[in-house]
């Protein structure tokens, strides 16, 4: 990993706290204008934002480097869904276990994909749900380094799922700044 990203991200807050005036602000005693609270939520939802980007990237990563692993024929032994309601909405998760051959020796799998495990409803889900009926012929990609490590699912569609959640990190106390300042100045 680069240098740039992380001193790029703290002179962005730096800059940005010089310019809303957060580095002036005795923190104890004294009232906090709205601009600098808004100030103090983006410096403290920037490393979830962060750590969440870096997941994404990771997992993109991970996916793309699993297309180029070997290929064996599986089977899908179980596969079961868990639903869960959410403010946002209901997530599913799917929870699978597959076999499959390589030199020989028999292993066992439970990676669908390089993502996480809970998935909103759609498309990408319904695809997965009817690509992988129970006791399916499956093709399993594994890494020729560490025959255990494998996967299903080398796109990385499920993956960039989350991506939102980082853009709405970052964008909403930007926004909600914003929206006091046009407030403010009417």
């Amino acid at each position: 990993m680069t240098v740039v990203g992380p001193v790029g991200s703290l002179a962005t807050m730096l800059v940005f706290g010089r310019v809303t005036g957060l580095f002036d602000l005795p923190l104890v005693g004294q009232d906090v204008s709205p601009l600098q609270g808004f100030t103090i939520l983006a410096i403290m939802l920037f490393p979830v934002a962060a750590w969440f980007f870096a997941g994404v990237r990771r997992d993109v990563a991970l996916s793309q480097i699993s297309r180029s692993w070997p290929t064996v024929p599986g089977v899908l032994e179980q596969r079961s869904i868990d639903q869960r309601s959410t403010l946002r909405g209901n997530t599913y998760a799917i929870s699978l276990s597959y076999s499959y051959e390589v030199g020989g020796r028999k292993y066992h799998g439970d990676r669908l994909a390089f993502a996480p495990s809970r998935l909103d409803a759609g498309a990408l889900l319904d695809g997965l749900l009817a690509k992988y009926p129970p006791n399916a012929a499956v093709t399993v990609h594994y890494n020729p380094i560490d025959p255990e490590d494998s996967v299903l699912e080398t796109d990385d569609a499920p993956a960039r799922q989350r991506m939102g959640r980082v853009i709405m990190l970052l964008l909403l106390p930007i926004g909600l700044a914003l929206l006091l300042i046009v407030r403010m100045a009417f």
